[in-house]
């Protein structure tokens, strides 16, 4: 965890910090990053940051990576910011999209070796 310095250098409370977790989401290594509000005000935006380890893609993301501002609402409703990391990979992989990408995966490219 690394602490976040006010504009006097004194570090700001706990609940200012930012975090790096991994997590492992049908057997794909996920890096959040996660950086709560710095003002403390209710409705405040806080970031997230996705990545895969080897670019690995997710139903968020075509190429291994992805950052967005959640608002402070969505993130507690979720139980905080894994599970609503979890709960958001789970509901977008109900896409049709994934589910063709799943698919692909399961088959053989007969011509893939013939280069």
């Amino acid at each position: 965890m690394s602490l976040i310095l006010d504009d006097n250098g004194n570090p700001l409370p706990e609940k200012y910090q930012v975090w790096t977790k991994t997590l492992i989401w049908n057997d794909i290594e996920v890096t959040v990053k996660y950086n709560e509000s710095r003002l403390g005000l209710r409705g405040s935006l806080h970031h997230i940051e996705l990545e895969t380890k080897d670019k690995q893609i997710l139903p968020i993301t075509n190429t291994g990576y992805r950052s967005c501002f959640v608002n402070d609402f969505a993130v507690e409703h979720q139980g905080g910011a894994m599970d609503y990391v979890k709960n958001w990979l789970d509901e977008r992989a109900k896409d049709k999209e994934w589910q063709v990408h799943l698919e692909a995966l399961k088959q053989p490219d007969l011509f893939g070796d013939l280069q």
